[in-house]
């Protein structure tokens, strides 16, 4: 004390502007110090001394309302910092403790620094304890009010409300280093699995910067993090010192210079995620109660904005699982259509341009083409454009004489090597190989998806898929479902030349024919000549004629033959196809709804937790503030809480009724099934009326097709289930193409306009569910309907027999068939039905089918104007059809 005091007056013998200041400062009717660079006391007025209870020598030298002084704040906590006073205080509310009887002496403490110097003037004066509660009480609503402002704007704000998490982080660590007058606000969240802590946001407000990315080990910190599960908030006046933070004493508070902790943890569904850290740097600091209290508000805020930004995601996803199940369902209708057309095309394998075009709808292409490879003289493989689709303002390249007979080995090797191996070829052009670049380039292709045709086990050619407008990338569902077409092109390529084949040998076999009857013709000629001159050899020579004859009969048995093996090949083929295309759409969309309805469950249960939460929320809080109560009136809170388990049960009913759909499918789709099997016939009838529910909806050739349905109890039935579908799927084909010109022409159909075949087994729309394919029953009615009727119809009766046969009836209104007709319905090649619409098949094959696969019966009856009824009658068990035809002789 001696040293301070000798070294001030010497300062002060040696300063005449400090003895000017002095001078000054003691005419002021105020306390006066005025304080040195360390908050040391350079000099006291009388006034200030008399009001500190000490005398000028005493405070000289000494910190300023130093720890001596027992120095408490305004609410009742020590105050340790004197530097604070080094910077500019207004109505800084102190108390110390008097030398002499321990009392109380309430000081309104203001500082001013000088700008000029080093030191700080600090004035001050005695307030009352009433004035020192008053002003203690109003800076305790100020400060309250303002929290509360800062909580409130936060709460209004619109990202948090949206769900975009890092800006509704930055403005809450923000406004709390604001409002707390801080240098460090951080929010901090757990990973997966809890063994590490990762930063989220942290700003420093000095240079008001955001940073993110630090991680700090769970297990290091467990007192730390187990005082978070305890307690509303962490209130660490000393962090070095506090059990449950000392630590971070070793390396974080040292590396960033903390020296005050109040964090608050953050809890998302009952579960502590995270922590809000409030962090102060100027040395130890007493948290107020007000203060830990915001600090929670803001460990609140936060939960609501993470739980905003899941809401946001879940709801991010959901749409994005809507808008691939539209993707899937638009792609799969394409290729359903597409094989359709493919399946009723009789154009030698040529019917690319329709093809093309349903595909480049589909897909958003800017053009779809088809190459086709060949080889020229010397054997080198060549390729040529086939045919092309181009979109709107879209150039054709067709014409272009480059993409003729072009060498890919020479021009594009890539391509031969990768399509060659059956693999696809998809991307950006930027990204290609620059010789590639320049060859597409030329024709302002952006991005390409390229997908090889394999007929035969061999390289075929590829369908292309450009896009000029844009270089979009083709994601997996696309190229897998536009693969699936790709692949249906080229099953049909192989079966249009399995077909021509077929025609080439019965064209060539006919030929033969021709040529050994003429033969045996000229033969005969030549013997009847010779009879005059050798009648000795008559015998003989009319024995030569009878092997003639045999012979020309067993040639015309076997051309019989080859026709019969014909029809079954193309139409096994046809069929074939069918039933892969509809187990691949079953499977297709039974994976997606499989999801769907898995995650439904759990959908529920979250929402039925969350409307608890807001029921307690409610029964707890029940005058809510006025925001509140606004929000919950703009979203009209009731009606969602009402209606969302509805909504629930309704998308609940929709998965059902998708997977009764894809049941229906699998059960069609058992056309290749070689075993016999007893099954439920009215199944196989449901199944395949599903798939030809498109066609009886009302549309531009007919209105509403009425299916009335007189079911007998039938037991289950030996038979080839996939063969008896096809035999439904002709013969129902065959009724609606009669209908569809009595709507047509209001009834007064010719009776050419019949088909047998049933070619025309279109899968364009998807079907409806079978559930709502059994409502379009009805009670019986008249036998068979006059042909005048506007209402067309089907009527399929089912019925036992005897004890070992059933009988199936399927019946139309149609216009009926002339007896000509009639008799050669069953005949193989027949049909009354324009080029392209079909080739005579169908009911050919069913005949087949029913008579020599199961051993039945299979009858047309129809009279013009009275429509017509096929009759199936099959045994219910094929050993005892067998028994009954060739019975053991006792």
């Amino acid at each position: 004390m001696v040293t301070n005091n000798t070294k001030y007056h010497s300062r002060k013998k040696g300063s005449k502007t400090l003895l000017a200041q002095e001078k000054i400062l003691r005419q002021i009717p105020v306390g006066v110090m005025l304080l040195g660079a360390k908050a040391e006391i350079l000099f006291c007025n009388a006034i200030g001394c008399k009001l500190l209870q000490r005398s000028e020598k005493e405070l000289l030298g000494t910190p300023a309302f130093g720890n001596t002084w027992q120095v408490t704040q305004v609410d009742n906590t020590a105050f340790y910092n004197p530097n604070l006073l080094l910077s500019r205080q207004e109505n800084l509310i102190l108390s110390i403790s008097h030398p002499n009887n321990c009392e109380r002496i309430w000081l309104l403490v203001n500082t001013q620094p000088q700008d000029c110097t080093e030191q700080v003037i600090c004035t001050f004066s005695n307030i009352i304890e009433r004035q020192s509660c008053e002003l203690i009480l109003r800076h305790t609503h100020n400060r309250l009010e303002q929290q509360n402002q800062v909580l409130l704007a936060l709460a209004k704000s619109r990202n948090l409300a949206q769900g975009d998490l890092n800006s509704a982080l930055a403005k809450i660590t923000e406004a709390a280093a604001a409002t707390l007058g801080l240098e460090r606000v951080s929010v901090w969240h757990y990973n997966s699995d809890r063994s590490k802590i990762r930063c989220l946001n942290l700003y420093e407000q000095t240079p008001k910067r955001h940073t993110s990315g630090v991680e700090l080990s769970a297990v290091d910190y467990p007192v730390y993090f187990k005082a978070l599960e305890a307690e509303r908030t962490i209130a660490a006046d000393d962090a070095y010192t506090d059990p449950r933070t000392c630590e971070f004493g070793v390396a974080y508070l040292p590396a960033v210079g903390v020296t005050s902790m109040l964090d608050a943890p953050i809890w998302v569904e009952g579960e502590m995620v995270g922590v809000v850290c409030h962090e102060y740097t100027g040395g130890v600091r007493h948290w107020s109660l007000e203060e830990q209290n915001f600090a929670g508000c803001i460990a609140d805020l936060v939960t609501l904005a993470i739980e905003a930004n899941q809401r946001q995601k879940a709801e991010s996803e959901r749409k994005q699982t809507e808008l691939a199940l539209a993707k899937r369902e638009h792609y799969l209708a394409t290729l359903v259509e597409a094989q359709r057309r493919l399946l009723a095309d009789d154009t030698a394998g040529n019917c690319y341009a329709h093809i093309l075009e349903l595909l480049g709808q589909a897909s958003g292409a800017s053009r779809v083409y088809l190459f086709e490879n060949h080889q020229d003289e010397a054997g080198c493989l060549l390729t040529s454009q086939r045919g092309e689709w181009c979109a709107k303002d879209i150039t054709p390249e067709i014409d272009h004489s480059q993409l003729q007979n072009l060498s890919l080995q020479e021009v594009l090797p890539r391509w031969v090597e990768i399509l060659g191996k059956g693999e696809i070829i998809a991307g950006i052009v930027a990204e290609f190989p620059e010789s590639e670049q320049k060859f597409l380039g030329r024709q302002e292709i952006l991005s390409i998806l390229l997908l090889p045709l394999t007929v035969n086990n061999k390289f075929w050619g590829f369908i292309g898929f450009d896009n000029c407008t844009e270089a979009r990338a083709w994601d997996a569902l696309e190229i897998d479902l536009l693969a699936a077409a790709a692949a249906a092109v080229a099953l049909h390529q192989e079966r249009a030349s399995a077909e021509k084949a077929l025609f080439e040998a019965k064209d060539e076999l006919e030929i033969q024919v021709e040529k050994r009857t003429k033969a045996l013709k000229d033969a005969n000629e030549q013997l009847l000549v010779e009879i005059v001159e050798r009648t000795s050899a008559e015998r003989a020579l009319h024995s030569a004629v009878q092997v003639a004859q045999e012979q020309s009969l067993e040639l015309q048995q076997a051309l019989e033959n080859l026709k019969n093996t014909q029809t079954q090949l193309v139409q096994s083929e046809k069929m074939s196809s069918l039933g892969q295309m509809v187990a691949g759409i079953a499977h297709e969309i039974n994976n997606p709804i499989n999801f769907i309805v898995g995650n439904l469950a759990h959908a529920e249960q979250y929402i039925s937790n969350l409307l608890d939460m807001l029921r307690l929320y409610q029964e707890h809080y029940p005058q809510p503030v006025s925001t509140i109560v606004e929000r919950s009136q703009d979203v009209d809170f009731d009606f969602v809480v009402m209606d969302l388990p509805k909504l629930l049960e309704s998308m609940q009913a929709g998965a059902k009724r998708i997977g009764n759909i894809v049941l229906s499918l699998r059960n069609f789709s058992r056309l290749d099934e070689a075993e016999m099997k007893r099954v439920n016939l009215h199944e196989g009838i449901d199944s395949t009326l599903l798939i030809l529910q498109h066609r009886l909806k009302d549309n531009l050739h007919h209105p509403q097709i009425e299916i009335i349905k007189e079911y007998g109890n039938l037991p289950a039935v030996e038979c080839y289930p996939g063969k008896l579908n096809q035999v439904f799927l002709n013969i129902l084909n065959n009724a609606i193409d009669a209908l569809e010109g009595l709507g047509r022409r209001g009834g007064e159909k010719d009776e050419e306009d019949r088909e047998d075949g049933g070619e025309k087994n279109s899968l364009h729309s998807p079907p409806a569910s079978l559930h709502a394919l059994l409502q379009t029953s009805h009670t019986p009615q008249s036998p068979v309907p006059n042909h005048q009727y506007l209402i067309p119809q089907i009527r399929i009766r089912t019925e036992l027999v005897c004890s070992s046969r059933v009988r199936v009836k399927i019946a139309d209104n149609g216009v009926g068939m002339s007896e000509q007709v009639k008799a050669r319905v069953f005949d193989p090649f027949f049909t009354t039905k324009p080029v392209g619409s079909g080739v005579g098949l169908g009911l050919s094959v069913s005949y087949q089918i029913i008579v020599e696969n199961h051993k039945g019966v299979l009858k047309c009856t129809s009279q013009p104007g009275q429509g017509a009824e096929f009759s199936i009658e099959i045994p219910i068990r094929q050993a005892i059809a067998a028994w009954e035809q060739h019975p053991l002789d006792l």
